[in-house]
């Protein structure tokens, strides 16, 4: 039936049949001594094959006793793929084709004149054979051969023989032998691989699975896995007979940590000035800056350069180092600052400007005695006024950088000095004049009317004869000094008298704040007859007149002698000035309560000149119009007096209550999606949390679900108050991950069998770091948790309702994973 052949598919090989499916008896494949004269030879050069080279290949065998035979062969590889070319060459064979396991074989087998015996009880059949392009490892000559004795009968004379012969590739091909220091390694390491080779290979072609390069042909390459879980090394190499076979190194990568410095990659700070930078906010992370070996997850940068952290995982020992950041530097402005006077001496008032110069200068900041006064754009500004100041000004920068303070420019108003404490007294013809000098005057000249000035006649007294009766001079008293003031003129008239000899003095303080009374005293009239008139009023003998004027006017005398009853009365006119106050309303005593132990009082604005008191001490004596008090307690007493002109007035007292200052400071921790807040300060009257504008939290702690906040940057804000009112606020910069992009559990080696499920649920982990699990039923609720996972649960959900649920599992690195099951 099959003398020309059976057709493909009878060569024994798997998935195959044999000859007995047609002839009776067994497949005989062992313990047969006829199955060792059934051989398989050809011209292999080292004792194998190569690449791309064609063989002639002969298939033997040798019984006694049979006449007739009949075989076929196919090859195939390790995989049971059929493997290399066959080619028929001669007329005892023919080349068919099966379908086998959806790929198509190749066979050679007998034909008709190819089942006669070539010597007696001996056959043989050659064909050729082309092995694959590349290594592909050994190959597998499946053979069958029938053995007959020609009687036309199937029966027990028949016998079919099976065999395989194994040809590995030839030893004359090089063996690839990669090597490593350890199959352990971490995301992003370097990993220097070492490829060897025997029959002294001549290139190297390396495949890395899941590596970066993917492919080298270095013999000893470096390498780094971009992703975790087992990856592959994979070596052939090459010689002038071929290729080698792949070997291939499974390596085990475990994921390093996400390392990044959260201020992003470029930051900017004015020269001098630091910036906080922070790695990677995930518990269970170790740090390490490389600039200064600090071990702490945020530091304090100021010098231009850039900066990186390495960052590692406690568990796992793998790290990363983070992009580099640069700092770079605003530069600082530089100023100085010139007075448009050559002297800083002025006499009882100034108006001068003072100009600004320097580099980077956007704006000026002036401060007078301390205290920012101005801010300009101009580089110049104005000062006028009559007290003391020192003035210094800040540069500001378009970049908000400030300078150093400039050099100070001190304003000294020095006050005009006159002869103090005038009297006089006068006749017909004389006046005599009366001081008290004070001692920076060196010398005091005197003018009537519009006369030359002339050295009077001593220090302090003056004396002028030959004058005229009943007539006013006007007489200046001039007092040089030195100093700014050097000229201080007094000017006042005098009346002589009429045709009395009646002499007298006028003693008077003509300047006095509105309110106070001016007293004038008439002198040297001890035994004279007289009568005054004070201001139009009564002649009485009184020499002392007090009266509380309220505007400037002059004081008007009328002096009478008794003993010359002809003459008219005496007249006096002495101008008078009247200060008015600052402030005329009614000072009472107050209470402040202020946060903390500092306090600044401001004081009325209007006068000249302060003085501030804590508890009856002095502290500050100045021009400035508020003080900064420090150190203080409950109880306290603050008061101050306000000078100008010849007026002040006392403020005061008040007392002080001091409260405990507030602190917004705050802490946060992260569960997934939900941020768990807590405000440092506990017990305060309020909480007023937000994101952005959007309030999130009015209480001292609180959860808040993130998730609409999903992979962004947000800023996160606290303001607080205590019982006592005192308020504070602090924002902090929250990175919220990315919630959807959540693990597989197949990454994470955890399982969850069966889905769909009924009555349980089996958790199976190669792991012992699984932190909880949580069930999420269709309306969000969770109903299932569970803590601390051991390497297999089992979850009872005989009490579920029939639907969906999602399972999120979170890791001790703070992964998580997540999946949806079903049940039925």
């Amino acid at each position: 039936m099959s003398a020309s052949g059976p057709g493909g598919g009878y060569s024994n090989a798997p998935g195959e049949s044999n000859c007995t499916s047609c002839h009776g008896g067994s497949m005989i494949t062992s313990g047969n001594a006829n199955l060792n004269k059934l051989l398989l030879y050809g011209n292999f050069t080292g004792n194998g094959y190569i690449p791309d080279s064609t063989y002639e290949v002969t298939v033997s065998y040798k019984q006694s006793g049979k006449s007739k035979f009949g075989f076929q062969v196919t090859v195939l590889n390790g995989a049971d793929a059929p493997i290399g070319t066959l080619t028929n060459v001669g007329s005892r064979t023919s080349k068919v084709t099966a379908n086998i396991n959806s790929a198509t074989r190749q066979y050679i087998q007998h034909t008709s004149t190819g089942t006669a015996q070539v010597t007696t009880d001996s056959t043989n059949w050659t064909f050729e054979w082309k092995a694959p392009s590349t290594n592909v490892g050994p190959v597998y000559f499946h053979v069958v051969v029938m053995a007959t004795n020609n009687n036309s009968s199937n029966d027990a004379g028949d016998q079919v023989y099976g065999k395989t012969f194994k040809m590995d590739p030839s030893s004359l091909l090089p063996k690839a032998q990669p090597s490593v220091g350890s199959t352990q390694t971490c995301t992003n390491y370097p990993v220097a691989f070492t490829g060897s080779g025997t029959n002294t290979p001549t290139s190297y072609a390396w495949k890395f699975v899941g590596g970066s390069p993917s492919t080298s042909t270095s013999q000893n390459p470096t390498v780094s896995f971009t992703s975790s879980g087992t990856k592959f090394a994979i070596l052939t190499v090459k010689n002038s007979k071929g290729t080698s076979a792949p070997d291939t190194i499974p390596m085990t990568v475990t994921a390093s940590p996400s390392a990044l410095i959260t201020n992003g990659t470029v930051g900017s700070v004015c020269q001098g000035d630091s910036l906080l930078i922070s790695g990677t906010n995930i518990s269970g992370l170790s740090y390490l800056w490389l600039h200064s070996n600090q071990t702490t997850r945020s530091v304090y940068v100021k010098d231009t350069g850039t900066y990186r952290v390495k960052i590692t995982s406690n568990s796992t020992s793998c790290s990363a180092t983070s992009a580099p950041f640069r700092l770079n530097w605003y530069p600082k402005p530089t100023v100085s600052i010139a007075s448009s006077s050559s002297s800083d001496s002025f006499c009882n008032n100034y108006n001068i400007t003072m100009t600004a110069s320097g580099n980077n200068i956007d704006s000026v900041h002036w401060y007078v005695n301390g205290v920012l006064t101005y801010r300009t754009k101009s580089l110049t500004q104005a000062f006028t006024g009559t007290s003391n100041i020192n003035v210094y000004a800040l540069a500001k920068s378009t970049n908000a950088c400030f300078s150093v303070a400039s050099n100070t420019q001190k304003i000294v108003v020095v006050k005009s000095i006159n002869p103090n404490n005038l009297s006089f007294t006068k006749t017909t013809g004389q006046i005599n004049v009366k001081w008290t000098k004070p001692s920076k005057i060196t010398k005091v000249e005197f003018k009537i009317d519009n006369g030359s000035f002339a050295q009077s006649t001593g220090d302090t007294a003056l004396e002028v004869t030959g004058l005229n009766p009943n007539t006013t001079y006007q007489v200046t008293l001039r007092s040089h000094a030195a100093g700014p003031c050097s000229i201080s003129d007094t000017v006042f008239s005098i009346k002589t008298n009429a045709c009395s000899n009646l002499q007298y003095g006028v003693i008077f303080n003509d300047r006095t704040c509105k309110g106070n009374e001016l007293t004038a005293t008439i002198t040297s009239l001890f035994n004279a007859k007289y009568s005054i008139s004070f201001n139009g009023g009564l002649f009485l003998k009184d020499t002392i007149y007090k009266f509380s004027p309220t505007v400037s006017d002059s004081l008007r005398i009328r002096i009478v002698d008794s003993l010359s009853t002809t003459c008219p009365p005496i007249e006096e006119t002495i101008a008078y000035t009247i200060d008015q106050p600052v402030d005329t309303s009614t000072n009472t005593s107050g209470n402040v309560s202020i946060c903390g132990t500092s306090n600044t009082l401001q004081a009325k604005a209007g006068y000249t000149e302060y003085e501030f008191f804590l508890n009856n001490v002095s502290k500050a004596k100045s021009a400035s119009s508020s003080f900064a008090y420090t150190g203080l307690k409950t109880g306290d007493v603050l008061t101050y007096i306000g000078t100008k002109n010849s007026c002040s007035k006392t403020y005061g007292p008040i007392t002080v209550t001091v409260n405990t200052a507030a602190d917004a400071g705050f802490t946060f921790t992260r569960n997934w999606k939900n941020y768990n807040f807590l405000a440092d300060q506990a017990s305060n009257a309020s909480y007023v949390w937000k994101v952005g504008s959007t309030v999130i939290g009015s209480t001292e702690s609180f959860t808040s679900d993130f998730s609409a906040y999903n992979n962004s940057s947000v800023q996160v804000s606290l303001k607080t108050q205590t019982t006592g009112g005192c308020i504070d606020s602090s924002v902090q910069t929250l990175n919220v991950p990315n919630f959807t992009s959540i693990n597989v559990f197949e990454d994470l080696g955890i399982t969850f069998l069966p889905n769909p499920f009924n009555n349980n649920i089996s958790v199976l982990s190669e792991k012992s770091n699984i932190v909880n699990i949580k069930v999420i039923d269709q309306m969000g609720r969770t109903i299932y948790t569970m803590n601390n996972l051991s390497e297999m649960e089992i979850i009872d959900t005989q009490d579920w309702s029939k639907g969906i649920y999602h399972i999120v599992v979170q890791l001790s690195d703070d992964q998580f994973a997540g999946t949806t099951m079903v049940k039925l």
